[in-house]
């Protein structure tokens, strides 16, 4: 093939609604946590190749839970995890601990980190049975999972970060508040990036007018001057 192949970059984020439908609290953390970590870092990377054009796609129900979040809306894994920094756990608040903070890639990120696999082990080992576990353990569990919901370049750039993640173990309940706190940051970082424009409607079955819309922006994006 002679001469250059036009390429289109799409990336296409999704996230179902995560609310309980009767008390409205976020039930499951993966738009912040996504948010504060894996967007980010794609932004970023746009930014360190202001060569490269690509289209983000984001659905609604999407941005209307990062919109929740930077209005202050919280869910269940930030509340235990203050919970370690604030007091005692109660039983059921460990129960979610340890079927919960152990939510990530096991191979890429757990099993990379001596001491967050020994957790995992022992958590394992106990099963259902959380009053075996010491109070230091769900400290140390509340941090490497926060910790491990970091973009890793954020972690090189904060040296407090590097270092707790080079201790591993034996963390203090300062520790966990700081560690959240950055993840708190890295959200709000994320939100800072400017949408230039968005609508809402069916993916599944689009309009004529939704499909006119999308190749407007589709054609604007190959000769965007902007690094979005």
């Amino acid at each position: 093939m002679n001469g250059k192949l036009p390429v289109a970059i799409i990336w296409h984020m999704h996230q179902p609604y995560y609310r309980h439908p009767q008390t409205s609290e976020f039930v499951l953390p993966w738009v912040r946590l996504h948010a504060s970590k894996d967007y980010l870092h794609m932004a970023r990377l746009l930014q360190e190749f202001p060569g490269v054009k690509a289209h983000l796609t984001m659905v609604p129900s999407l941005r209307d839970q990062l919109e929740d979040y930077a209005q202050g809306a919280d869910d269940e894994d930030t509340r235990v995890t203050m919970r370690t920094v604030d007091g005692s756990l109660t039983s059921e608040e460990k129960e979610h601990m340890l079927r919960r903070f152990f939510s990530i890639h096991h191979g890429n990120v757990i099993h990379r980190h001596d001491e967050y696999r020994r957790l995992l082990q022992l958590g394992m080992a106990t099963r259902d049975r959380p009053e075996l576990l010491s109070d230091d353990y769900f400290v140390d569990l509340a941090l490497w999972f926060n910790l491990a919901w970091i973009d890793p370049d954020d972690i090189r750039s904060d040296q407090r970060l590097v270092e707790l993640a080079d201790k591993g173990a034996r963390y203090t309940r300062e520790d966990v508040r700081y560690v959240i706190g950055r993840k708190g940051v890295a959200f709000f970082n994320f939100r800072r990036i400017p949408v230039a424009a968005s609508w809402t409607g069916f993916s599944e079955q689009p309009s004529f007018l939704d499909i006119r819309d999308a190749t407007e922006l589709f054609d604007a994006s190959l000769t965007a001057t902007s690094d979005w």
